[in-house]
């Protein structure tokens, strides 16, 4: 991570065994966008994926849709898909590293880094067989000629390391349904299914679980008019109908019939939370393949599915919402990216980035109110917040 993504600083005030109060300090730079006013778009294409270590593809093709939209570019199918493959594999790369990563230390066990590694391995230069001039970031496009069997073989390679770090167990890699979920969860050889069954061995399934909602699809004439009004009030804090919203992969997997199974018993507690991490993270999987096969394999347009399982909120590409305006939706591996640009010229007069993370760490959002009222319990906190998966490095403290 950059400083510019900063970090978030938990404090938790307790009494009587309780936490009576969350303090949430975000130290991200909310108005990080500045720093490309006066530049010109091609410029800042270059600069967005170098600023952001974490889903620095989601950053690049939100900023690419936006620029694009405002200076009245419109890119072919091909580029769309070839983008969406990007971030789809990207968000294989990071739902994945983090499970290899953090979800151990929660069990007090090593983390995975050897399987984390062959995975960027795999993932983190995919861009590479798409694009041989390394021109992914020009604005209406770079020139095309994806490499059909080194995807092929890179994704192949991220299936197999996946299915064996990840979901090994009796019950099949496919956790379809409560059924292998139950068998993966009670035989499973893996730390992301010790962990889950730590969690139900110690009935913690709905913790977190609470009264902020899940971030619905946003209508664009209204964010683009919120934004445009903003004096950075909503960067920094953001709400919708007067309300914060939680921005998270269980959006767009609320449908998956496991997810939305362990919804009805936890809510948007750490369970669903969890299990939609991995859900998502076949569903990305899938659908990386399914480009792969139906843009290049067979000569087929694909299908650009942004919204998942669940209500997306990227799911269309619409005409932009005013001259020199560009408003760029991306699901990213965390939930919904949002750039928004003003053109002045060839030169960029205002540039706004609004991250899933804002959302979900909201002062009064889904970590604030599913720890208050709850156990004195910094592994708890700790728990949920690795549930929620900030784009950033968190500290807690009592």
């Amino acid at each position: 991570m950059t400083d510019l993504e900063g970090r978030l600083e938990v404090s938790l005030r307790c009494a009587d065994g309780q936490v009576v109060d969350v303090a949430i300090v975000n130290r991200r730079q909310t108005q990080a966008g500045r720093m490309f006013v006066g530049r010109r778009p091609d410029e800042v294409a270059g600069m967005l994926p170098l600023l952001f270590s974490l889903c620095g593809h989601a950053q690049l093709v939100a900023g690419l849709e936006a620029m694009e939209q405002a200076a009245g570019l419109v890119p072919d199918p091909a580029t769309v898909n070839a983008r969406r493959l990007m971030v789809v594999a990207e968000t294989v790369l990071e739902q994945a590293q983090s499970v290899l990563r953090d979800w151990p230390v929660l069990l007090g066990e090593e983390p995975d880094m050897a399987s984390a590694r062959g995975l960027r391995a795999a993932l983190g230069s995919l861009r590479g067989a798409l694009y041989p001039d390394r021109d992914w970031a020009r604005l209406g496009g770079g020139r095309l000629a994806p490499d059909l069997d080194d995807l092929t073989r890179r994704l192949g390679e991220a299936r197999r390391l996946i299915e064996r770090a990840v979901f090994t167990g009796p019950a099949g890699y496919e956790l379809g349904d409560l059924r292998n979920w139950a068998d993966w969860v009670r035989t499973g050889a893996t730390a992301a299914a010790r962990l889950v069954r730590h969690i139900e061995e110690h009935d913690l399934g709905g913790l977190g679980a609470g009264p902020v909602p899940l971030l619905p699809a946003l209508d664009r004439t209204v964010l683009n008019t919120v934004l445009a009004t903003d004096d950075g009030a909503f960067l920094a804090r953001p709400v919708w109908n007067g309300i914060p919203h939680l921005a998270h992969p269980l959006g767009r997997r609320a449908r998956h019939p496991l997810v939305a199974a362990l919804m009805l018993s936890h809510g948007t507690g750490v369970l669903p939370l969890l299990a939609a991490r991995l859900a998502d993270l076949q569903a990305g999987l899938d659908e990386a393949e399914g480009l792969v096969e139906d843009c290049w394999g067979r000569g087929r347009p694909a299908r650009v599915d942004a919204g998942g399982d669940g209500d997306g909120a990227a799911g269309e590409t619409p005409a932009p919402p005013a001259q020199h305006i560009g408003l760029g939706l991306v699901d990213a591996a965390r939930g919904l990216l949002v750039h928004r640009v003003e053109l002045d010229g060839d030169t960029i007069a205002r540039y706004q980035i609004l991250a899933p993370t804002e959302w979900t760490f909201h002062p009064d959002g889904a970590l604030a109110c599913g720890l208050r009222g709850r156990s004195a319990n910094v592994d708890h906190a700790r728990l949920l917040v690795a549930a929620l998966d900030p784009c950033v490095a968190c500290t807690i403290e009592v």
